[in-house]
């Protein structure tokens, strides 16, 4: 792939090392038991398609993606008990329990920040040249991903 986006092959290995690197790291924490054993079933007075209805969307609000008034994006994923911040450029994961950040930031030959769109449990950004980052935040974490225009 050659254009402006990935001036030097090294900036590819730094793509390849992030998806792995962020795909590996959040595969790791699981998702505690007790979520799965929560009492499906509805409440006095409530259908179970009601109740199906209730929970699909209270999980939904759960992983959301929040847009910030300083043009940052945030995500919490409740099963990995960990706060994320997008900022454009990259991404930092900070856990609610624990002294430690880790994070990742892909550097371009602008240096320009991509404003980030999020919908619901999706965000992604348009990197130019046929390229959008793109995150989903749900049950088994966060994912990051890539697609490619022809």
């Amino acid at each position: 792939m050659t254009s402006s986006y990935f001036p030097m092959k090294r900036n590819r290995s730094i793509i390849a090392v992030a998806v792995f690197g962020f795909s590996a790291f959040t595969s790791v924490v699981a998702v505690p038991a007790s979520a799965d054993r929560a009492d499906k079933s509805p409440p006095e007075g409530l259908t179970a398609a009601e109740w199906t209805s209730i929970r699909g969307a209270h999980e939904a609000w759960k992983h959301r993606f929040e847009e910030n008034r300083n043009g940052t994006v945030t995500a919490t994923n409740p099963g990995q008990r960990w706060d994320t911040v997008f900022d454009g450029r990259g991404f930092s994961v900070q856990p609610r329990e624990g002294d430690w950040q880790w994070g990742l930031e892909l550097v371009t030959e602008t240096g320009s920040a991509a404003t980030g769109i999020a919908r619901e449990n999706r965000l992604s950004y348009d990197r130019g040249n046929g390229i959008t980052a793109w995150f989903v935040n749900d049950g088994r974490g966060h994912e990051q991903g890539w697609t490619l225009e022809k």
